[in-house]
């Protein structure tokens, strides 16, 4: 009886683990997909400054 405790309870623990792992690896790929998120939206915003700057020049706005 006693070895079936022992693999009962090396069972859970093998569960827990990996349970842990599987939520590791999911907290990280949410990191990773917010990450590039905020990548995308910052360069979408420099951009839209850059653009906005050259159609100022362009049209003489920034010419004093």
């Amino acid at each position: 009886m006693l070895p079936q405790l022992s693999n009962i309870i090396y069972d859970m623990q093998n569960k827990q683990i990996k349970q842990q792992k599987y939520e590791a690896e999911v907290v990280k790929r949410k990191q990773g997909i917010e990450n590039a998120r905020d990548e995308r939206e910052l360069r979408e915003s420099q951009d839209q400054r850059q653009n906005s700057f050259v159609e100022n020049f362009e049209s003489g706005e920034l010419v004093h």
